[in-house]
């Protein structure tokens, strides 16, 4: 932590030192948060507040300095026992360390972005923390190891990560991109290279990474990390008329079983605007009964570790324009292993130039056990977003 601080401190007297007139832009988004907690048959509420401050300065044609920080506080229900939502059957092992297993929304300031990029003759560097984000999925990326999307809302801004970044495009057609993200020591860097091309009407690309597996194993806590090898690639293009994708994972462990994952998908907008867009998702390794869900999956899946508990996934977003200003839309998340549903209803309303009014609600359909069990709570979100 001392060096990402050190480094982006360095990064930020570099590219002020010798600059133009910076522009500064941003948003404010308040949000309020209800659901409904089975154990204690009261609803929840959460309010947060969030307010993100831009900055980005060219001291030259070939050289831009980003950087972004986030305000976070919130008020309401801010501590959660992440054990109250799931079954009595995967908790009642858990249950003697109970106050492991708590959460809490605490006030934060958080530099989210803060990066150099320079422009050379034969590629582009960029250093610090910064977006890496890659892959065809809309709701899951296989061979994305920087981020993990949540599925109730994939489209959110996802956190920078501490990187140096190559892009190189090899001719026309073909580019590069090589980025190695420090650890914590030299022997298990997190790298990856990255080859992207054009034919016809598809881009596809292949990708090979490197990178630290860490793992914590519940109720007993204990710790492992080993060696993460990734090969995979993706391809997306148009196909009579429909927009396709695929992407997939090879994944080699030092320890424990190799696992692969694939996604797949297709969208299309009809003559009257209506957007339908359909996914799945398969994980090799991932239990095929809800029967066989343990503590360890939840918990893996609840810090981000995995993408899925069940097997099988399939996603449904369907969006249609009112007018110019409001747009419905709806997910629906299915586990096809365990036959649980999740409906996500959405308002999008453009109430001013530069404001957006957006409206979700939560519903978990699935039996107790399932990946989208009841018991997780149902609710709903209002979030305001002002742009400036």
């Amino acid at each position: 932590m001392r060096n990402m601080i050190f480094l982006s401190l360095i990064l930020v007297l570099v590219a002020l030192g010798n600059c133009k007139e910076p522009d500064f832009f941003g948003y404010f988004e308040p949000q309020l948060m209800t659901f409904y907690s089975h154990k204690s048959d009261d609803w929840a509420l959460l309010n947060s507040n969030k307010l993100r401050l831009d900055i980005e300065v060219k001291p030259g044609k070939k050289v831009k300095f980003g950087a972004n920080v986030n305000f976070y506080n919130y008020y309401g229900t801010t501590a959660y026992n992440l054990l109250d939502y799931l079954s009595p059957e995967i908790t009642a092992i858990a249950q003697p360390h109970e106050q492991y297993y708590e959460f809490a929304y605490k006030d934060s300031i958080e530099l989210d972005n803060v990066y150099l990029r320079m422009s050379f003759q034969y590629a582009d560097v960029t250093v610090g923390i910064q977006q890496i984000s890659y892959g065809t999925g809309y709701a899951w990326n296989p061979t994305d190891i920087f981020n993990r999307k949540d599925v109730l809302d994939p489209t959110y801004e996802q956190p920078g990560h501490n990187a140096v970044r190559f892009d190189v495009p090899l001719n026309r057609n073909v580019s590069m991109m090589v980025i190695y993200a420090p650890g914590d020591n030299w022997n298990v860097p997190t790298a990856l290279l990255r080859l992207k091309a054009r034919l016809g009407r598809f881009d596809f690309s292949f990708c090979g990474t490197t990178t630290p597996w860490k793992q914590t194993f519940y109720p007993v806590l204990g710790y492992r990390e080993e060696e993460r090898i990734l090969v995979g690639g993706d391809l997306v293009g148009q196909l009579m008329g429909l927009g396709v994708w695929i992407e997939g994972a090879y994944n080699h462990m030092q320890l424990t079983e190799d696992f692969w994952e694939m996604t797949a998908g297709l969208d299309y907008t009809l003559r009257n605007e209506l957007y339908i867009l359909g996914e799945i998702y398969y994980h090799s390794e991932a239990s095929s009964s809800s029967d066989d869900y343990t503590l360890n999956d939840w918990m893996s899946y609840f810090s981000g570790l995995t993408r899925t508990i069940g097997q099988s996934q399939a996603y449904v977003f369907i969006q249609y324009p009112i007018t110019d200003l409001i747009h419905i839309s709806s997910s629906i998340i299915g586990c096809i292993n365990d036959e649980s549903v999740a409906l996500v209803p959405q308002l999008n309303y453009s109430l001013f130039q530069d404001v957006e009014l957006t409206v979700f609600g939560n519903l978990y359909m699935g039996n107790e056990g399932t990946m989208y069990s009841k018991d997780l709570g149902n609710g709903g979100q209002i979030r305001l977003r002002v742009y400036f």
